[in-house]
Parts: structure tokens; C-alpha cells; sequence
């Protein structure tokens, strides 16, 4: 009886401490999954750490140990850094904040290898997605600096024709005798069509200082012929003259033709009409002058020179096509064919100021 008296209150005790472990353990539980990290709940027997935090020291010895042991060693790992972690549960930890800090796409096939996609592949594919043109987007012309460019490797030798105006005047190569033929005759012709302008102005000076002796002679025609003293010529006045000395007129007519022929003469010998007739003179020979000198100047000529000063090789590559309309323009502009001021306008100037 004394045995069993002491025998029931023991049992009591251990009754109650077993509760009050399964309490424990279940409150513990609850507190342990409110934690942010994963556990592994497919054995109820077992509250220890899921496999991510599997490191040699730490869970595994938790779980084994006993209560003393396995508690201390498991809080102790679980608080040092996330060093101590596996791949797989920082990925669990990233995505418990709705953010995924992995760059890489992953995923395992049938024998648990990965599959990764990297960024970098996916970057190569979308520079590959954006490099594809559309059949019908328009292909950009070339830049004007890379037309320039390739304008300035045509032309090669010819890049020498901006080289300075005496080098037109004094060159003995071959290849410039064309261009040089043709920038001299062009110079002449400019001073020809001076020398015509100046011509015909002092001719319109002329004119008019003889109309003004016309009109204050006025000379009256003894057979009232109507308008042949009206803006007369030379030659004009010279053949009515010449009619009046071989007319045959009626004795009462003779005053009249010899008043005529008087003012006729007077006109004709006049310092006026002396200078008209050398200023005709001067633009008869000013224009002869200026035909003469347009030989050699034409675009056929220039295009010929163009190709006798060209690079060989250069002419052979384009052919026929090598002197085109925008190589006949570049010329043009820079000798000064035409209202343009250029080379061809320096050696003018030059031969002017030496004549």
C-alpha cells in the first residue's frame, strides 16, 4: 500500500509533463511557421528545419540530438547570415517578398538538371528581334559628308585643278596641257567679250552724238521723200548723197537738191559721224575678235581636258560615265565658266595686268 501511494503521484506527474510537452510542441510549431523561411511540414514528427537550411552542423543535429542540444545548435545557425543557406532557399526567401532577385530563368528536366536562360541570351535575342528590318521600311539614302567623300575619290588627280591660277599659266605637264589650252582660251574669250561691251558703248555714245547733228541740220528732201532722214545711218546718209550727185531734176528744183546735198555733206564730214564710223569699225572688230577667241571653250572641249588630266585608272573604273553632269558642274564652278568667279577669272586678270 505505501508502494502504491507513492506509485500514483509519480504517474500523475508524468501524465502532466507529457501534456505539457505536446502543448509546447505545438505552440512551437505555430510559432516556428510564422517565420520567413520554409519548413518542412510532410512528417508530422518532425519540427526541424526544412532541407534548405540541410548544413552538417546545424538542423541535422537538431533533430537527432535531443531537446538541449538540438535546440541551441539550430538557433545558433539559423542566426548567422544567409551564408549558410542553399540556392534554393534564398530563392524561397526572395520570393516571400513578392521579388525575385534571381537574374537567372531556371528550370530542372526529367533528370533534375537545369535548364538556365541567362540574360544575356535574352538580350541576344531581343537585339536580334529589333535588328530585323521590314521588307517595305525605306533604306536611307547616303550622308552628304560620305557623298562628299566618295565625290573626292573620284575625282583623285583632278583635286589638283584647285591648286593656285599660275600653275595654269606655267605648267608643262602633259596631262594640264588640255586643261591649261582651254583655261587660256577661256581667259581670252572673257577679254574678247569685254573689249565687245566696251565696243558697243562708245558706238551707242557715237550714235547719239550724230542723231544730234541730224536732227539740228535737219536736212529737207528736194523730192519730199518721207522718212529717210528719220534715225539714219552712215551708210544711208552716203547712198542719199550719192542719188542727189547723179539726179537729173527740173531747173525749179535745183535750189532745193542743192540745199540737199549741202547739209548732206555737212552731216557726213561732221567730227560726229567721223567718230561713229570708227566706233562701228571698233565693234565690227571687237565682235570678229570675240568669235575667234569662243574656239576651244565649249563643254566638249572642257570635258575632254577633264579626262586627259584624270587618273587613267580612275576612267578606266567608270568609263565613259567618269565625266558626268555633277563632275561638269564641279568644274564649271570652280574655273568660272560662266557668271561664276574661278581660276579662269585670276589668269584674266593676270594677263590683263601684264598687256
Amino acid at each position: 500500500m505505501a508502494g502504491q501511494r507513492y506509485f500514483r503521484p509519480i504517474c500523475l506527474e508524468d501524465s502532466a509533463m507529457k501534456r505539457a510537452r505536446t502543448i509546447l510542441a505545438t505552440v512551437s510549431i505555430v510559432a516556428l511557421s510564422a517565420l520567413p523561411f520554409g519548413l518542412d511540414f510532410g512528417s508530422l514528427g518532425s519540427i526541424g528545419p526544412s532541407s534548405a537550411y540541410a548544413k552538417d552542423n546545424g538542423g541535422g543535429k537538431g533533430g537527432g540530438g535531443g531537446n538541449g542540444n538540438g535546440n541551441g545548435r539550430g538557433k545558433s545557425d539559423s542566426a548567422k547570415p544567409d551564408k549558410g543557406r542553399s540556392a534554393s532557399a534564398r530563392g524561397s526567401s526572395g520570393s516571400l517578398f513578392g521579388k525575385d532577385r534571381n537574374r537567372t530563368i531556371s528550370r530542372l528536366d526529367d533528370k533534375g538538371r537545369s535548364k538556365a536562360k541567362s540574360t544575356k541570351a535574352i538580350g541576344r535575342a531581343r537585339v536580334q528581334q529589333v535588328a530585323t528590318v521590314p521588307a517595305f521600311a525605306p533604306v536611307p539614302g547616303p550622308k552628304p559628308a560620305a557623298k562628299e567623300k566618295n565625290f573626292r575619290a573620284k575625282l583623285a588627280g583632278l583635286n589638283s585643278l584647285n591648286r593656285n591660277y599660275r600653275a595654269y599659266l606655267n605648267s608643262q605637264s602633259p596631262r594640264m596641257a588640255a586643261m591649261r589650252a582651254y583655261v587660256m582660251a577661256s581667259a581670252e574669250l572673257d577679254i574678247a567679250r569685254e573689249k565687245v561691251e566696251t565696243a558697243n558703248a562708245q558706238l551707242a555714245t557715237a550714235r547719239e552724238d550724230f542723231e544730234t547733228i541730224v536732227e539740228r541740220v535737219d536736212p529737207v528732201p528736194y523730192d519730199d521723200a518721207v522718212g529717210i532722214y528719220d534715225d539714219p545711218s552712215l551708210a544711208e546718209l552716203k547712198d542719199r548723197l550719192d542719188h542727189l550727185n547723179s539726179v537729173e531734176v527740173a531747173p525749179e528744183d535745183e535750189t532745193a537738191l542743192d540745199a540737199e546735198i549741202a547739209d548732206l555733206e555737212s552731216i557726213l564730214g561732221s567730227p560726229e559721224a567721223d567718230s561713229l564710223a570708227d566706233a562701228s569699225a571698233d565693234a565690227i572688230d571687237a565682235r570678229a575678235a570675240a568669235a575667234a577667241a569662243s574656239v576651244g571653250t565649249d563643254d566638249e572641249t572642257l570635258r575632254e581636258a577633264l579626262l586627259a588630266a584624270a587618273n587613267k585608272n580612275r576612267v578606266a573604273q567608270y568609263g565613259e560615265d567618269y565625266v558626268d553632269d555633277e563632275m561638269m558642274d564641279w568644274a564649271k564652278d570652280l574655273l568660272g565658266v560662266g557668271d561664276d568667279f574661278g581660276k579662269i577669272d585670276e589668269v584674266r586678270e593676270s594677263l590683263e595686268a601684264s598687256r
